[in-house]
């Protein structure tokens, strides 16, 4: 059996992912007979950043199995990470602006309406 070895992408930011090709697995049998079962994705498929493992199953007339097995690594870059964790920061910082305004806003609607009352 040939079988790809891994592969490592970049992922550009904004993107969902970027499509990998690789030769699909051959595979040869003293019987001259092997058929797929099954396979966990294709090539030209989209892969993001992270650690996504391909299975291919075959068999033979005989029900002998033969699996092959290779990683798509998909990197961000450090650029990325940094994007991404400055857009939690922000996301965190804007909810927590909004809560102190949302709160600010109340209490002085609230001194307001107790200070007419008075």
């Amino acid at each position: 059996m040939s079988c790809p070895s891994d592969i490592t992408i970049d992922v550009e930011i904004g993107t969902p992912g970027t499509s990998v090709t690789w030769t699909e697995p051959s595979v040869t049998d003293a019987s001259g007979d092997v058929t797929l079962l099954a396979k966990t994705h294709s090539s030209g498929q989209l892969f993001g950043v992270g650690t996504t493992i391909v299975t291919y199953l075959y068999a033979d007339p005989f029900n002998n199995i033969a699996t092959c097995t290779f990683q798509i690594i998909g990197s961000g870059g450090e650029l990325h990470k940094m994007i991404y964790n400055h857009k939690k920061s922000v996301e965190i910082f804007m909810f927590a602006f909004e809560f102190v305004e949302r709160n600010f806003l109340h209490r002085n609607m609230f001194i307001n309406a107790t200070c007419v009352c008075d």
